[in-house]
């Protein structure tokens, strides 16, 4: 909700992907707005301005898919291409009735004036903890 207001959206064409309904919104953050993405280089933070897409399960609502990328190079700072592929799946907890949607893989791809890297991450073996703390507040002097 913090960013809502800082990006546009468009409703796209639904497809069928492994047999169910996926509404597609593209979105595109809007100039001048805060972004929730930022490159930190040489102690300086850079705002990433993304554009992309969330595929969302038309039945339950869950966002299963976002894709983003810069919105245009930021080859003055050295960044040429930042892209991401972030897929989600239900991950059932014991005991907590519904599943939780959350993400199972990640593709990020980072392109610079002479290096490119790209990073695959699975994420497997969810676990669910709980803390429990204490706060005391002393005398006020």
């Amino acid at each position: 909700p913090q960013y809502q207001r800082s990006f546009e959206y468009a409703l796209l064409d639904e497809e069928v992907a492994q047999g169910k309904r996926r509404t597609r919104i593209s979105f595109r953050h809007v100039r001048n707005t805060p972004t929730p993405s930022a490159l930190l280089l040489r102690g300086r933070e850079y705002p990433l301005r993304l554009a992309g897409v969330a595929w969302i399960d038309a039945q339950s609502g869950a966002v299963v898919r976002v894709a983003a990328e810069l919105e245009s190079s930021m080859e003055d700072v050295g960044l040429r291409v930042f892209r991401s592929d972030v897929q989600y799946a239900a991950v059932p907890f014991p005991g907590l009735g519904q599943p939780y949607w959350l993400p199972v893989s990640a593709a990020i791809d980072v392109e610079t004036l002479r290096q490119h890297w790209r990073n695959l991450h699975r994420f497997t073996a969810y676990k669910r903890f709980s803390v429990t703390t204490d706060s005391t507040v002393g005398p006020q002097s």
